[in-house]
């Protein structure tokens, strides 16, 4: 159980990352529609003059201030090679109440947490009721493996995960990764395209914004994705991987025109085979032809949200 709470507390904390970095269960398009179109350098830096990214979410500091956040998440993966299937679906769900009280901040929130493996045959099910304050997450899970069910109240520090956590989680940065983007449109553009991304812009209710990745960031993330699982002999770089034409991994954002930030969308599905034929390595090319399909959307709304905390979190036990 304790290997799953692990899990379970990682995958939460990737989806709560992912905000930083309106919604229920259930697919997910991850797209925000606009009409998009490649902007001038001059509407672009016109764009970036508008956006203050201090007052996305309003007057913190203004007496009263209140906001809600609505966030949704939905990944599977699946491959298949020597007539052995892999697959790993999760889903996220989880509401934030944030509001100025007292000169502090009081931050509450509930959702869910689902995740379902099937390797070979051997099905995993857990399933976690989340809430958090502005110190603990808690957990309510429930764990079905092996013929044997297990449940869990807990309580984690969020301190605690940052400090025990944060150099295990397997987050890797995609695009641009300076603390602050630049404010210049020029420089923004040679960020993007460095980082192998293109943007689109519409700007007819406030400003919207589509950054769209090429192959070359698919293949990092395959790297990525490769080189964490256990050894296989499988070279973790994408020379002998081929993607679908239909692969794709878009980002989204919308300012509203009063300034607001009103909704952050991602969307991707990395299709494609790994070919042995030239490896040189006979265990490999036994394997034949290898797929792999990573597909996911992601949504972060903003807007008025409704969290019931539960009664007995006091009674949830502290997991070290």
């Amino acid at each position: 159980m304790k290997k799953f709470l692990s899990l379970a507390t990682a995958l939460l904390l990737v989806g709560a990352l992912a905000i930083f970095a309106g919604c229920g269960k259930g697919e997910r398009s991850g797209v925000i529609k606009g009409n998009y179109t490649e902007p001038t350098k001059a509407e672009l830096q016109s764009a970036l003059d508008a956006i203050d990214t201090e007052k996305l979410l309003g007057d913190t500091e203004a007496e009263g201030w209140k906001t809600g956040m609505s966030l949704g998440a939905n990944l599977s993966y699946e491959m298949s090679a020597a007539g052995e299937k892999m697959s790993m679906s999760f889903d996220l769900s989880h509401k934030i109440s944030a509001e100025s009280a007292q000169d502090a901040l009081d931050l509450k929130g509930e959702g869910s947490l689902a995740l379902q493996t099937n390797l070979a045959g051997e099905k995993e099910k857990y399933t976690v009721k989340t809430y958090n304050d502005m110190k603990n997450i808690y957990l309510d899970a429930s764990a079905h493996a092996n013929g044997e069910n297990q449940n869990a109240k807990v309580r984690i520090s969020i301190a605690d995960i940052f400090d025990g956590y944060g150099d295990m989680l397997p987050i890797e940065p995609v695009g641009p990764t300076d603390a602050a983007l630049p404010t210049d449109a020029d420089a923004l553009l040679k960020e993007l395209a460095d980082s192998g991304f293109t943007l689109e812009m519409d700007t007819s209710d406030g400003i919207k914004i589509k950054l769209t990745a090429n192959e070359s960031v698919f293949t990092e993330i395959l790297e990525g994705v490769n080189g964490s699982l256990p050894s296989t002999g499988i070279p973790a770089t994408g020379e002998y991987f081929s993607f679908s034409k239909d692969s794709y991994m878009e980002f989204y954002l919308h300012v509203g025109a009063d300034g607001l930030l009103k909704k952050v969308t991602a969307r991707m599905d990395l299709d494609g085979a790994f070919d042995f034929s030239g490896l040189g390595d006979a265990a490999a090319e036994a394997l034949g032809k290898m797929t792999m399909r990573i597909k996911g959307a992601f949504e972060l709304e903003i807007g008025e949200v409704s969290v019931s905390m539960p009664s007995d979190l006091s009674d949830y036990q502290a997991y070290n």
